[in-house]
């Protein structure tokens, strides 16, 4: 049996790739593989959005993962949101979907209604995927009070088959200015799916032309589509006293389906982006990671720091958090402060590779990738027979002269 499991493994294509997207010198969008250790690129293609007569044209958000951007991992999608610029002018907010090996693009959802407001930037989006074949869309809706602007939190569920926006409960509200109260946190967020469902995401299956599959009657495949209901959206807000913004903030969990704070959690180590790492579809035991978020934070020295930062004050950390009212923890220092992530850095976010890489013939870990001072740097997730998670590092790209817009992990 295990000859076998060796022979069929590499068949299976379980490793994942990892795909990015670069904006060329001539202003073209280009998408393709890259090795993450040598910075080389092959499969290259052009992402073709629809035609526009406006100056620049459509101009992607420079969020992260979970802010603008989401993928599915197992049949290789890349999402994210996209407008159109016209000199000033700003509209036709859109969420596009772009198959890394194919050569075409759709508008799986457009927003109409986000067009409209006043505020419309789309680092005030979060787009994360439920893990059963939908994303959700958090929008924060702008509105006038006096010398106030106050928001709420907007969430809509959209189908990944064909774009149907589904509206479920708000995740709260804010002002832009109040004397004591807590305040959302642009970026960090992310949705775990609870208990692993019973059924699982039906692939979006596409022909060539990138239209859905029907079945025997005619009707789309989707027509018993399921929903996350056990989903939790998370977020990060910071505590205002007197209008001075107080440390340390939390992380705050509410259910997709009814709105309610479920989790309440301490935010030590001061993330600053972070990704859920799932139970593997393909590999279980008590060796292989998952149902966890790797987070990248910042050291402090504080009384209420990490104990692992200490002598460390001002770098980055890796940290796991496992989404429930205890803080997270430090896995790992590294050598670097938040200058060198910088923007780009942080627009890029961790490219979590969920199925892992082969380390030998016989085992197998997830991995994953930050963007850093214009190098790809990669690390392992293993874990011990205690249970007890560690991370190391793998590999480290030489400079890199790309001009990034996203990236992602993405199945074979």
């Amino acid at each position: 049996m295990l000859n076998f499991l060796l022979f069929i493994l590499p068949l299976l294509g379980l490793c994942g790739r990892l795909h990015i997207m670069t904006m060329s010198y001539d202003g073209k969008i280009i998408q393709g593989v890259i090795d993450p250790t040598t910075g080389e690129m092959d499969q290259t293609n052009p992402v073709n959005l629809p035609d526009t007569e406006c100056d620049p044209g459509w101009v992607l958000g420079k969020g992260g993962p979970g802010q603008t951007s989401e993928v599915f991992y197992g049949n290789g999608t890349f999402f994210f949101f996209a407008q159109e610029h016209c000199g000033n002018s700003i509209s036709n907010t859109t969420l596009f979907e772009v198959f890394p090996y194919g050569r075409y693009s759709r508008e799986l959802a457009k927003f109409p209604e986000l067009d409209a407001q006043l505020e419309n930037s789309l680092l005030n989006y979060h787009l994360s995927w439920d893990w059963i074949c939908n994303l959700i869309v958090v929008v924060r809706n702008y509105y006038k009070l006096k010398d106030l602007t106050q928001w709420h939190y907007r969430s809509i569920e959209v189908s990944s088959f064909d774009g149907q926006k589904r509206p479920l409960p708000d995740q709260g509200s804010d002002t832009s200015r109040c004397r004591d109260c807590w305040h959302w946190v642009k970026g960090v967020s992310g949705v775990d799916p609870g208990p692993v469902p019973d059924q699982r995401c039906r692939s979006s299956m596409h022909n060539q032309n990138g239209t859905n599959f029907h079945n025997q009657n005619g009707s789309s495949m989707h027509d018993n589509e399921v929903t996350c209901q056990n989903c939790v959206f998370y977020t990060l807000e910071e505590q205002v006293v007197n209008y001075d913004v107080q440390k340390p903030r939390r992380l705050i969990g509410r259910g997709l389906h009814n709105g309610s704070v479920v989790i309440n959690a301490t935010d030590i180590c001061q993330l600053q982006a972070m990704s859920y790492l799932p139970n593997s579809y393909f590999f279980s035991g008590d060796f292989f990671p998952g149902d966890i978020f790797i987070g990248l934070g910042v050291c402090c020295e504080l009384s209420w720091c990490p104990e692992m930062c200490e002598g460390h004050g001002g770098k980055l950390s890796i940290v796991e958090w496992r989404h429930n009212n205890y803080s997270a923890h430090v896995l790992l220092v590294l050598p670097f402060t938040p200058d060198d992530l910088g923007p780009l850095g942080m627009q890029m976010g961790i490219a979590m590779d969920l199925r892992g890489f082969p380390v030998n013939q016989t085992y197998y870990t997830p991995r994953f990738s930050l963007w850093i001072n214009q190098k790809i740097y990669s690390y392992q997730i293993t874990v011990n027979e205690w249970g007890m998670h560690s991370v190391s590092k793998i590999a480290k790209s030489p400079d890199l002269s790309l001009n990034p817009l996203l990236w992602a992990y993405i199945h074979g």
